[in-house]
């Protein structure tokens, strides 16, 4: 079917400057004077047959002068005609960018290859569309975009060859910004945009609402998806509230799923630690449901443990293996600020005692004005004890070393400044406000206690009294502002919070409301046997984030701080791939390994010195699991045609079908040169009879 279009249609006003010849010829019209003169009918009679043929010539050249400046305008608004040409291919050049999706949901299988496969054969038919007369880009895409931009068709296929699906997120939104803006600057008469994908509803999250206008856009939606889902993945992996220790029992918390419709079907579950296989399960899922499962290991060593967990085969095989690194303590150094010996002693006394961990505690004590980044360098838990205030500069040292893993324990007293605390200690380190003092110290005949049963958190794991443990008892204790940034450990019979946690980043802080004095004025805790498990415990759970973040996701920029080692470079190993050498950059108080950008799941190591200095597991991203489709496609481009080709159907005859044909401005270009030369001779030959008249 044939239709006319421009690609300049504001330009269609200049067909108004046809009317120009007509409007001159009106305003130059002269009246016929009539002059009295001797009998001359035989002349008369000659000047009328010779005028009707000039008056004809100007009629001719008054058209054809209409024609030109009405052809004129016609030509520049790019006048094209819809439709094909008979061996089957459009006239009008192209200008055509193809949005390949190469995210890791594009690993599916399908039908002995993947998703990614039969996208790069659907983009192979759509390059084929093209001849060396077209503009064709092909953009690789997942949360990044690789533009690829050739005058040769060729070339362009050239890319496509090699280009391999990622492990990383979808993020469309850019993507499509960058295609609009490119086909919107284009001047050839047919814009195509192809979208080839898997349509994943998580990847459209992000594309605006508007996108930049482009007149006569056709998008052509590729789909390719399977058509039914077979896949359990491992979402996620840790211990299940504990602290581990070495040679201390503790359970894996594994969360599978099922993604599939489909009924469930068994598969196995192996766990590995240290190399090592430690577990093995048959398990079944029903369709649609996640399950958890729980595994019971003992850590062997102190440091950073490799747990890899293993699933049997399905149709997507990256999210079979889940990597985490375990941090196990097997030294932790504490140091103690207090004002004066009574103010720590219990806190040293209670540490000093073994609790047969398999881990060593070492502490420090000091002065709170002995408090700086030097004394800070090693440390992996700060306690400070009744500490009346810390300067400025000394809240900053320690914020910073906390948000990158220290932990930090916080017991109140008499000593300390209400006012410090609510105005600069407590804003930087534990979001709350102190309000007032509940209960009076040394005033030992009323008491508050902690609520019973105790909660279940890691800080009590080793410390549940039975049911005729006599608690301990509490004379008195700050009543503090709990915000939503906070969570209560344990709470008072009273329900005013007891302990109170917050997390700062990498590092956590916890703080007890009263006093841990050696006069016992304002609790009996340290006296009582639910104390030193408590603390070791408190410092155990805080000493936790010491090695920093362990568990990243791909597509993650990572920096390593260097701790505890001094060298001029390093190896750096990818789970698979070619190692490469990093050096360190100072960035801030501490130097970092600069990892760069995480392009793949696994364990990753960082040797120097020739030795493992250090490690850590990177996930895939969670969201690109699932292959929910995107709902409606075209409520995101209102001002395009969109055309979604099936499966089934070839892409050539869905597009061939709607491109506008041959470009007909030349032609039109051509008729006006051959009217100005009809006009050129036409205008001479009327001069000449005029003045023959």
């Amino acid at each position: 079917m044939l239709g006319l279009s421009f690609t300049n249609p504001a330009l269609l006003h200049g067909l108004w400057a046809g009317l120009l010849p007509l409007l001159i010829h009106l305003l130059n019209r002269r009246r016929t004077v009539s002059v009295p003169f001797s009998n001359v009918a035989l002349l008369q009679t000659l000047q009328q047959d010779r005028m009707k043929k000039v008056k004809l010539k100007q009629i001719l050249l008054l058209i054809i002068r209409s024609l030109i400046l009405l052809l004129l305008a016609l030509a520049f608004s790019g006048p094209t005609v819809k439709g094909t040409r008979s061996d089957g291919t459009a006239g009008a050049r192209t200008s055509a960018v193809l949005l390949l999706d190469r995210s890791l949901s594009m690993r599916h299988r399908l039908n002995g290859g993947t998703l990614f496969d039969r996208a790069r054969e659907r983009t192979r038919e759509a390059l084929g569309l093209f001849d060396s007369r077209d503009d064709v880009s092909l953009h690789l895409f997942d949360d990044r975009t690789e533009p690829f931009n050739s005058r040769s068709v060729e070339h362009v296929q050239s890319r496509l060859e090699i280009a391999q699906p990622s492990y990383r997120s979808t993020n469309l939104g850019p993507v499509l910004v960058q295609a609009f803006r490119q086909l919107g600057s284009s001047a050839l008469v047919n814009r195509e945009l192809y979208i080839i994908s898997d349509m994943a509803r998580g990847g459209w999250l992000s594309v605006p609402e508007s996108l930049p206008a482009v007149s006569g856009l056709s998008i052509f939606v590729v789909p390719t998806r399977p058509k039914k889902v077979r896949n359990l993945g491992v979402l996620a992996a840790s211990p299940l509230g504990q602290v581990l220790s070495v040679g201390r029992s503790a359970t894996l918390e594994v969360e599978l799923v099922n993604y599939g419709p489909d009924p469930g079907f068994e598969i196995p579950v192996e766990v590995y630690m240290d190399g090592r296989r430690i577990a093995q399960e048959l398990l079944y899922l029903e369709p649609e449901t996640n399950k958890k499962w729980h595994s019971r290991f003992t850590p062997e060593r102190g440091g950073q443990v490799p747990v890899v967990l293993q699933l049997g085969e399905d149709d997507f095989e990256p999210d079979n293996s889940l990597t985490a690194v375990l941090a196990v303590p097997d030294q932790i150094r504490v140091l103690v600020l207090g004002e004066t010996t009574g103010d720590t002693y219990y806190i040293e006394q209670a540490l000093a005692t073994s609790q047969d961990h398999g881990d060593q505690i070492i502490v420090h004590r000091a002065k709170p004005e002995e408090l700086n980044q030097s004394l800070l360098a090693n440390v992996d838990v700060v306690v400070l004890c009744n500490v009346s205030r810390l300067r400025r500069g000394q809240i900053d040292v320690l914020l910073r070393k906390i948000k990158r893993g220290t932990g930090l324990l916080v017991t109140l007293g008499e000593q300390i400044d209400i006012r410090h605390y609510n105005s600069e200690l407590l804003p930087a380190l534990m979001p709350t406000k102190l309000i007032s003092v509940v209960g009076n110290p040394d005033q030992m005949r009323t008491y508050h206690s902690l609520e019973r049963p105790l909660p279940v958190h890691p800080v009590f794991q080793n410390a549940r009294p039975q049911k005729t443990f006599k608690g301990p008892r509490f004379y008195a204790y700050y009543r503090v502002q709990v915000t939503e940034s906070l969570s209560t450990i344990v709470s008072f019979n009273s329900g005013s919070a007891a302990v109170l946690e917050a997390r700062i980043e990498d590092g956590r802080t916890l703080m007890l409301t009263s006093s841990l004095g050696q006069d016992l004025s304002w609790t009996d805790l340290p006296v009582t046997g639910l104390f030193i498990p408590f603390l070791h415990q408190v410092i155990r759970y805080l000493a936790m984030e010491t090695f920093g973040k362990s568990n990243y996701v791909v597509g993650e920029t990572v920096s390593r701080e260097i701790t505890g080692i001094r060298a001029r470079e390093a190896l750096l190993k990818p789970p698979s791939g070619e190692p490469r050498t990093i050096w360190p950059e100072q960035r801030g108080a501490n130097p970092v390994w600069p990892v760069g950008d995480l392009n793949e799941p696994g364990i990753w190591e960082i040797y120097a010195n020739e030795r493992l200095a250090d490690m850590f597991a990177v996930h895939l991203p969670e969201e690109e699991v699932a292959l929910t489709p995107v709902a409606r496609i075209e409520g995101h481009f209102e001002d395009a045609d969109v055309f979604t080709v099936a499966e089934e159907t070839k892409l050539s005859d869905a597009v061939l079908e709607t491109r506008m044909g041959k470009e007909l401005w030349r032609p039109v270009l051509g008729m006006v040169f051959v009217l100005l030369a009809v006009e050129m001779l036409l205008a001479r030959s009327t001069r000449t009879a005029m003045a023959g008249a």
